[in-house]
């Protein structure tokens, strides 16, 4: 495997926040685990074969009983860094303790990715993204899923389905593979955790970010 994760024990502190410098990647992966380690050493392959700009990724296990632990444990590499929580944090729970972790070590112009463990990267995955951001400053947030919709009292109605051309959406898929600006998150803070487990959390986010005056893009 060509990832080397270096990891933080639960009992050992974790290093103050760096500030970000001239030097540091501009991709930072938030990516939450939890088992599915098979799953796991498939993304992080991928993400190390096909991502062409310099990199960190921040990994969360949160409580994985399936040797994923282990797994992180005999891997080294200082693009990675692991937290073990002592709890299942959830996924909102969980998104706001990477988003703390990562901090100001993001540079104003780079981009908070968050993934789950069971995504795949290809070549060229990044290409739309960085099109997208740099031809529109007022995107906040994209991700490679979202939809149009109308929400009715009892049920949402989703009207499209992105294709192969960006387009503005009411919500974005905001867990398994969304690009964030860090300034977004300054604006408007934390996911809501009362939606944990997990469920909405990505469209709650969504809203707020584009009630910040944001633009949400799939």
């Amino acid at each position: 495997h060509p990832c080397r994760l270096r990891l933080f024990a639960d009992e050992q502190a974790a290093p103050p926040p760096q500030e970000a410098t001239s030097s540091s990647p501009k991709l930072w992966f938030a990516m939450l685990t939890y088992n599915a380690l098979a799953y796991t050493k498939r993304c992080l392959l991928s993400l190390d074969l096909y991502t062409t700009e310099p990199w960190h990724v921040v990994i969360l296990d949160n409580g994985s009983v399936d040797g994923t632990r282990e797994w992180l444990a005999t891997l080294d590499d200082a693009r990675v860094t692991v937290h073990c929580s002592t709890e299942n944090r959830g996924v909102a729970g969980g998104r706001n303790d990477l988003v703390r972790l990562i901090g100001a070590r993001v540079p104003d112009d780079g981009l908070i990715i968050f993934i789950d463990n069971d995504l795949e990267f290809f070549p060229g995955w990044l290409a739309p993204f960085r099109r997208l951001f740099a031809e529109h400053p007022n995107v906040g947030m994209a991700s490679c899923s979202g939809f149009e919709m109308v929400v009715h009292e009892s049920h949402r109605e989703l009207l499209s389905y992105p294709g192969l051309i960006p387009m503005p959406v009411d919500v974005a898929s905001g867990g398994y593979a969304c690009c964030v600006r860090p300034a977004v998150f300054r604006a408007i803070g934390a996911y809501d955790e009362a939606l944990n487990p997990f469920w909405h959390e990505d469209d709650d986010i969504t809203v707020r970010t584009r009630a910040a005056g944001w633009e949400a893009y799939a």
